[in-house]
């Protein structure tokens, strides 16, 4: 039987985690950011040898294989780059940000699924929604919305509070409609109004996409025959179709709704472009050209701004990877991705709420890598240790 102090220490790393998290947006532009990180991962990899004992599990597994394998490469490409100092530094964070993830992982390896570290990425995204407010300020979001203005970058970027949000409130949307009461609900209306405020592409994409994959998912998991399975499919399609157009009509939705509409005119060559629609335009041809140039070894992770003239990357994971690492860097780093696909999508043939809220982040990470570039950003490789815990839940009870 479980001891009440281990029932203490297993909600206080959870608490701390999602601490952790909070860590990556809240602090991302403070020099003494990176202490807070790296003592929250002392504090939890600690709690969790008390926990078991003074006992730390090592073991390689495959999250370890795959993270290291591009970390190995990345490093590689230094003797190649163009100019090596920059492919050290930006591998360098990639190394700090893994060796902490490991440190993270001893403690959660042995879970039944991925449910705990669900849960804290729905409150860490809470968390920064109701900082942000409270930085801000409501009155001022309130007047930035009715003037169709989003929030600027301040404590961090404003797109990373909105896709934290979004996050959350997918996460709270699947406990609902699984008919599990979650005090969560009560802070959707903040994080809502952050992704709002945010003026977010990504956050509102995040947002629409994943509740709809996973109400589609939960419906048809209930379908016992095909028929039933492709009417559900349509209605909720055309559920779907009916709230974006419903979203679009709203005024407070104007400003994010605006940007998507330039968006999609940059591909219909009709009506007006924006600005940051036209430059990442540019980024993917120069990206393309650098690629096709070297397309095996590329010119050394972290060097783009070679590429384009000025300190800045390539704002699409894709194009980034393929121009500094060229194909060696993209098979490095989405071996990650590959290695868990199979499963996960194979195990999107029972209904498991977990499983499929797992196979939605799976896909918008992959959606949004062509939108930012998350090679060396700290959430990617905490939703990686999710993807690689839920596969071995699901390996596990194959096994049984």
């Amino acid at each position: 039987m479980e001891k009440t102090s281990d029932r203490f220490i297993d909600k206080l790393i959870v608490m701390l985690t999602t601490l952790w998290l909070v860590s990556f947006t809240v602090f991302s532009t403070e020099t003494w950011g990176k202490y807070v990180y790296l003592g929250l991962t002392v504090v939890i990899f600690g709690l969790g040898a008390i926990r078991n004992g003074w006992k730390v599990n090592i073991a390689i597994e495959p999250f370890h294989l795959c993270t290291i394998l591009f970390l190995l490469y990345g490093f590689a490409s230094y003797l190649w780059a163009i100019d090596g100092t920059y492919t050290i530094k930006r591998m360098s964070t990639v190394a700090q940000t893994l060796i902490c993830m490991y440190f993270v992982y001893t403690y959660y390896r042995d879970d039944e699924d991925s449910r705990r570290l669900l849960d804290c990425v729905m409150w860490a995204g809470y968390i920064v929604a109701i900082y942000a407010i409270y930085y801000y300020g409501l009155d001022t979001i309130r007047s930035l919305i009715a003037a169709g203005d989003r929030i600027d970058n301040e404590f961090t970027n404003v797109n990373a509070i909105g896709m934290m949000a979004a996050y959350s409130l997918i996460i709270t949307f699947s406990k609902i409609i699984n008919k599990h009461f979650s005090i969560s609900l009560i802070f959707s209306v903040p994080a809502l109004l952050m992704v709002i405020a945010s003026g977010s592409r990504k956050a509102f994409i995040i947002l629409l996409f994943g509740i709809f994959f996973v109400y589609m998912t939960r419906s048809i998991g209930q379908s016992t025959k095909p028929a039933e399975t492709i009417l559900k499919f349509v209605l909720v399609c055309i559920v779907g179709v009916l709230a974006v157009m419903a979203i679009w009509s709203i005024p407070a939705f104007r400003p994010v709704t605006e940007r998507l509409l330039q968006t999609l005119n940059q591909f219909t060559g009709q009506g007006r472009v924006d600005e940051s629609t036209m430059r990442r335009a540019w980024f993917i041809e120069i990206g393309l050209e650098q690629f096709f140039k070297t397309p095996i070894q590329g010119i050394g992770i972290g060097n783009s701004l070679f590429i384009i003239g000025r300190d800045t990357y390539l704002h699409n994971n894709y194009i980034e990877i393929l121009a500094c690492g060229g194909i060696l860097g993209i098979v490095t780093f989405y071996s990650s991705y590959l290695c868990c696909f199979k499963r996960l999508m194979s195990g999107m043939k029972k209904y498991d709420e977990i499983t499929v809220l797992c196979v939605t982040f799976f896909i918008l990470q992959l959606l949004m890598d062509f939108m930012q570039v998350s090679y060396f950003a700290k959430d990617t490789y905490f939703y990686f240790m999710i993807f690689f815990l839920q596969v071995k839940s699901l390996n596990r009870e194959s096994n049984h």
